[in-house]
């Protein structure tokens, strides 16, 4: 009997032994413990009263921005956000950096904005001065003396920051704006205002400019194209030139911007529209005839609609100007059309 016991105490012993000479096996770890963690606060701006707040590059890093019960202050948000709430904010003057989801803003007054976004709304606002460069429609719901413009700015690290949020410059519907709530009056709740009325509307001090390279209201310099954003235009314009610039080597972003600028000098020309899009080879076929096949199922295109007297001889100017810098093979990539050969290109731009 002794026997059998000692020989279970050994096994029992030598059983524990074993077991505390095991190796605990690490824990799992899964993406999404390894993500830092965010305090809200740091992404939310309160409170602020007769100051000035600038939040740099690199510091939000496309998280949602929340502006709430701010009076009287400069906001200054130099970054790329998911999305951007504004509410209850009083006699501000703020500055928002691409947002490639919506930006809200809600009962808030005498207010100047300058953004970049998917999507603006405003609801219960009054004396709201919207300076856009919107992909969507803007909407405003029981708001009153709204005016809006088209977004004209330049920093450091912009245009990282679009490419990053996934806005594009030309797709700009400042100006088509939808309200829920509308008036039966003459005296309807928005209008359309200059684009470099800004520089009346918001000051930059000489040191966030100088540090930042910030620069808003000058079409020569911004890097949204200044559009004059007339929704009627083809119904007025005497002459209209379409100007269908097809992706070359990731160049068309370029020289669309080059070819603007080249006819900004140009005071009877007006810019009225663009627009950037993916389209098939079927799509391309029809919009822009006389583009030669490209070996892609999916190709960029950008247009531009000029409009003015001798806006198609000065647009074919600038093609050969352009030409003579990015190279013949890119004037190959470029097509001007006037009004009556450009009607499938008209329709398209006014899509959504």
């Amino acid at each position: 009997m002794g026997c059998i016991l000692c020989k279970f105490y050994s096994e029992f012993c030598t059983k524990k032994a074993d077991e505390s000479c095991l190796v605990p096996e690490p824990k799992k770890e899964y993406s999404w413990d390894k993500k830092p963690k965010f305090d809200p606060k740091d992404f939310t701006i309160e409170g602020i009263i007769d100051s000035e707040i600038v939040r740099e590059p690199k510091t939000v890093n496309g998280r949602q921005m929340i502006v709430q019960n701010c009076k009287n202050s400069k906001i200054f948000v130099l970054d790329h956000c998911n999305s951007v709430i504004i509410d209850d904010c009083t006699d501000c003057q703020i500055i928002l950096g691409p947002s490639s989801g919506s930006l809200f803003v809600r009962g808030s007054e005498n207010l100047c904005l300058i953004a970049l976004c998917g999507q603006f709304r405003a609801r219960d606002c009054r004396n709201l001065t919207a300076f856009l460069c919107c992909t969507s429609q803007p909407s405003i719901e029981a708001c009153s003396k709204l005016d809006f413009g088209c977004a004209l700015i330049q920093y450091k690290q912009l245009q990282g920051q679009i490419e990053k949020s996934g806005l594009s410059i030309f797709n700009n519907q400042w100006n088509l704006i939808y309200d829920f709530t509308p008036i039966a009056s003459d005296d309807p709740n928005w209008q359309i205002i200059p684009a470099d009325k800004v520089t009346e509307l918001v000051q930059i001090s000489e040191e966030n400019a100088e540090r930042f390279e910030l620069v808003i209201g000058e079409k020569s310099k911004s890097l949204v194209p200044c559009s004059l954003g007339s929704s009627d235009v083809e119904n007025y314009a005497a002459e209209i030139c379409i100007v269908a610039i097809t992706e070359f080597r990731n160049q068309e972003s370029i020289f669309a911007l080059e070819f603007i600028a080249s006819l900004n000098h140009e005071a009877h020309l007006r810019l009225t529209r663009t627009k950037e899009a993916k389209v098939s080879d079927e799509e391309m076929k029809k919009l822009n005839p006389n583009q030669k096949k490209l070996d892609a199922s999916l190709v960029n295109l950008i247009v531009l609609q000029f409009t003015g007297s001798n806006c198609v001889t000065k647009c074919q100017e600038a093609k050969e100007k352009g030409s003579t810098k990015f190279g013949e093979e890119m004037k190959e990539n470029v097509h001007i059309y006037d009004r009556p050969s450009g009607k499938q290109l008209i329709t398209f731009m006014q899509s959504s």
